[in-house]
């Protein structure tokens, strides 16, 4: 016993002693005062971004019960087969991972469009004068530009989908014409799984998140007003004085702000989270008859 008794202190003793668990360290962003002008924009912005992937969850899973009317005497159990691979697909971590980065690149060239197809632009049509070419080549260059960033997307999507892949190695069974219209098929279901099962879901919990970040904010602003006034100085230069001013008349402003977007988002959640319940019956009740559909037996 009194071995016993001696060996739990050591226990005790050794779990305090061990290393804390390692992970990342990081500050809340609603403390970050960048973060924290830029709040009201989000709020609005995540209430619309719930709203339009709705209504294209909505848009889609209308589309697919049209699709078999789309194929020529194709073969329905590979059919069937790809609907279900789509399916699936929309659901894998894996391809959501895809589309997640894609619609990170895409909101990133958006944003960036301009000042790149200027880059480029301006890069090319030195080349070109160097070698006495006079043609204007910033329209070739924003077709492009867009084409390209389109179709390597596409391309970025299809090599995540094991739907894809399947449709590949069974082209000359499908047929060439079947097989275009698959593909396209097959995307658009597993777009709109991923949709239904991870965006919709993600896109309430960022709303839930944003609006209980309010208080946080609002204590950030009130904290950075004090550390500008904290900071001025009677020998700061025409530059500094503007720079300073505009960041205390953007926090008044987002203050003002503040309580419209957070009121509206409140709202929104009261029926976010039915919402994304009944796009998946919806979804899973359209996939149902749509299969049913692709398997009846021919009269």
């Amino acid at each position: 016993m009194r071995q016993a008794l001696c060996i739990v202190p050591l226990i005790v003793s050794l779990a305090a002693c061990s290393p804390k668990e390692f992970g990342p360290v990081s500050t809340p962003s609603a403390e970050h005062p960048v973060y924290a002008r830029a709040y009201p924009e989000r709020v609005t912005s995540s209430i619309q971004g719930l709203d339009a992937d709705r209504a294209a969850a909505k848009e889609a899973t209308v589309k697919i019960q049209s699709f078999p009317k789309e194929l020529k005497e194709p073969d329905l159990n590979e059919v069937a087969r790809i609907y279900e691979l789509a399916q699936a697909d929309g659901k894998s971590a894996h391809y959501a991972k895809v589309r997640q980065e894609n619609a990170d690149i895409e909101v990133f060239f958006t944003d960036e469009k301009k000042e790149l197809t200027k880059k480029i632009s301006g890069a090319v049509q030195y080349q070109a004068k160097q070698d006495n070419c006079n043609s204007q080549l910033h329209g070739a260059v924003d077709y492009g530009y867009e084409q390209g960033l389109s179709e390597r997307l596409k391309k970025r999507e299809e090599a995540y989908s094991q739907a894809q892949l399947y449709i590949v190695q069974n082209k000359e069974k499908l047929g060439a014409a079947n097989a275009k219209v698959l593909s396209e098929q097959a995307q658009v279901i597993a777009a709109t799984a991923h949709l239904v099962y991870v965006v919709l879901a993600e896109d309430h919990e960022e709303l839930s998140r944003l609006v209980e970040e309010d208080g946080a904010v609002k204590k950030t602003l009130s904290r950075r007003l004090d550390e500008l006034e904290a900071s001025r100085r009677p020998d700061e230069s025409k530059e500094e004085k503007a720079e300073l001013d505009k960041e205390h008349e953007e926090i008044f402003t987002v203050r003002a702000e503040l309580e419209a977007p957070v009121k509206a988002g409140k709202e929104r959640l009261k029926t976010s989270e039915q919402e994304v319940t009944d796009a998946r019956t919806a979804f899973e009740q359209a996939m149902k008859s749509l299969l049913e559909d692709v398997r009846k037996p021919k009269a």
